[in-house]
């Protein structure tokens, strides 16, 4: 089997918590501190492809950046613009992404994600 990552931020505690979860369940998954190991462009094209869901449900349009950079999620954008902007301002990028090899999932709402992976 391929390695499980999670892109995950310390300081958030959803995050933290679901991280728990996953190393409970798979405990050599690797664990991407993404805000200082930020991801490329292409590699959020690549996770936004395995996503079950819009890929703007990546975007935290509530983070401080978000609103800084007047970001606006329905502005008629490329996608390219959008992951350009993940790349550039990670903490916009929604928390936690956990990234299987053939599928990933935003870890949000916890409870829901939570459930739903224990019963994998």
């Amino acid at each position: 089997m391929k390695p499980i990552e999670i892109w995950h931020y310390d300081k958030c505690t959803t995050s933290s918590q679901i991280l728990k979860v996953v190393l409970a369940k798979y405990p050599d998954i690797s664990v991407r501190h993404y805000q200082s190991q930020p991801p490329s462009i292409s590699e959020l094209e690549a996770v936004s492809n395995k996503l079950f869901q819009p890929f703007l449900d990546m975007l935290r349009t509530n983070d401080k950046m978000f609103k800084l950079q007047e970001f606006d999620i329905n502005q008629e954008v490329p996608r390219e613009v959008w992951f350009a902007r993940m790349a550039e301002f990670p903490s916009i990028i929604q928390r936690p992404i956990i990234i299987y090899p053939e599928t990933a999932y935003i870890g949000r709402p916890k409870e829901v994600f939570i459930k739903n992976f224990l019963q994998t």
